[in-house]
C-alpha cells in the first residue's frame, strides 16, 4: 500500500488509531523513513514505511498488524483525535463546503469513532474539512487574478477590477458579468445599492447593485468585496459601475440612507437622482415609533401618485405621531414618495418594494 506523501500516511494511521482505539508512538520520523509502534511497551504491533526514490510517495515496507496489548489501559479520549484528523475523516460529509452542524458532527464522532472530543475541536475539524473540499481562504485570495482571467474568457464583456494596498494585500474586488451588463441596458434605469457583512475568516463587506426587470424580478448588476462600508469603498464601487452605467437624469440610485452611499452618488453620479428604500424607511419608522397606524399611512403616502392623496395620509401621520412626520420631512418627500419624485413616478416604489 502506498500514499502520495508522508502527511497522507500519517493522517491515515491516526484515523485507524481512533477507529481501532489504540495509541501510536513514532520511532523514526525522517525525510525518507516513517516508523511507528504501539505505545504499549509489550505490544508487538509496528509499521515501517519508506519513501519512493525521486518521489514524494511513501509505501509500507514492513507491517506487524496484530496487537498483543490489552484494552484496560485505554480511555475514551484518544490523543490522535485531533482537529486535522477529524477534518480528514469527515471531509466527504461536506460536498461543496456544506455539511452537518458542529453538534451533529460531535454525535457522529461519538457513534462512529467511539471517542469524546471537545466542541471547539469538532468545530475546528469541520472548518478543516470545508477547507479540504473548497480550498482555504488564503488560496482563494491568491488565485483572484486567475479567476478574473477565466471569468473574462468564459464570459466575454465581463468587467473585473482588483485593488491592492501599499503592502500588496487585498483591498477591493469588483465583478460585473457580461450578461448582467448587457441585460441592464434593457432594464429601467434604477439601481438599488446595499451592503452585507461577510462571515468568514477575514470578514469584509459585500456591496451589491441590483435592478428590476419588467416583471419586478431582481436582476443583478454588479458586486464588490470591500473591507468596510465607507466613503473610499463606495467611491471605488461607483467608479467601477460608472464604466458601463451612464450618468443621466433618468438614472435613480436607491439605498438604505447610508451616508457614504448618498455622498458618493452625488460625486460619481451627479446627474442621477438619489432615493431612499421605502422598505428600510418603513421599518425604521416601525422600530422607532412603534405605531402600526403610522406605518400604514406611511406606505399609503409613499405609494400615492397624487399629491392630494399623499397629503391626506401624511396629515394623519402628523396627527398620530408628530415626531414621525418631522422625521419624514427631514428625509425629504422627493426621496421616498411617488407623488414628489421628479422622474417616472412608478419607479421608486417598484424597486424599493423588492429590495
Amino acid at each position: 500500500m502506498s500514499f502520495k506523501n508522508k502527511q497522507e500516511l500519517d493522517i491515515a494511521l491516526k484515523i485507524a488509531c481512533v477507529k481501532k482505539d489504540f495509541r501510536l508512538k513514532k520511532v523514526i520520523n525522517s525525510c525518507s523513513v516513517y516508523c511507528v509502534k504501539c505505545e504499549h511497551l509489550e505490544c508487538k504491533w509496528w509499521l515501517r514505511a519508506v519513501k519512493v526514490e525521486n518521489s514524494d510517495r511513501f509505501y509500507i515496507k514492513k507491517y506487524e498488524k496484530m496487537h498483543t496489548c490489552g484494552s484496560e489501559h485505554l480511555t475514551s479520549h484518544n490523543p490522535h483525535a485531533t482537529a486535522k484528523v477529524i477534518g480528514a475523516y469527515f471531509k466527504d460529509r461536506y460536498p461543496e463546503g456544506k455539511g452537518p452542524s458542529t453538534k451533529d458532527l460531535k454525535n457522529s464522532i461519538r457513534i462512529e469513532l467511539g471517542c469524546k472530543v471537545s466542541y471547539w475541536k469538532v468545530w475546528m475539524g469541520s472548518e478543516i474539512a470545508k477547507s479540504l473540499v473548497r480550498g482555504t481562504h488564503e488560496h482563494g485570495y491568491g488565485v483572484i487574478d486567475a479567476y478574473s482571467h477565466m471569468l473574462r474568457t468564459s464570459n466575454p464583456g465581463s468587467k473585473t477590477a482588483l485593488k491592492i494596498d501599499e503592502n500588496d494585500r487585498f483591498k477591493y474586488f469588483f465583478v460585473a458579468y457580461g450578461a448582467w451588463i448587457l441585460g441592464f441596458i434593457q432594464m429601467r434605469k434604477v439601481i438599488a445599492v446595499d451592503g452585507t457583512f461577510l462571515r468568514s475568516k477575514y470578514g469584509g463587506v459585500l456591496l451589491s447593485a441590483v435592478a428590476q426587470d419588467a416583471e419586478n424580478h431582481i436582476f443583478p448588476v454588479a458586486f464588490c468585496v470591500v473591507d468596510s462600508e465607507c466613503d473610499a469603498s463606495y467611491r471605488y464601487f461607483f467608479e467601477q459601475l460608472r464604466s458601463f452605467v451612464l450618468d443621466t437624469p433618468e438614472l435613480c440610485i436607491i439605498s438604505d440612507r447610508h451616508q457614504s452611499i448618498r455622498k458618493m452618488v452625488s460625486i460619481v453620479f451627479p446627474l442621477a437622482h438619489y432615493g431612499c428604500c421605502m422598505k428600510h424607511l418603513g421599518e425604521n419608522i416601525r422600530n422607532n415609533f412603534h405605531n402600526a397606524s403610522v406605518v400604514y399611512h406611511f406606505y399609503k403616502a409613499a405609494k400615492a401618485y397624487n399629491i392630494d392623496v399623499f397629503s391626506d395620509h401624511f396629515n394623519r401621520i402628523r396627527d398620530l405621531v408628530p415626531q414621525a412626520a418631522t422625521h419624514l420631512e427631514r428625509v425629504g418627500f422627493h426621496r421616498w414618495s411617488r407623488a414628489f419624485f421628479p422622474g417616472n413616478r412608478g419607479i421608486p416604489y417598484c424597486i424599493c418594494g423588492g429590495n
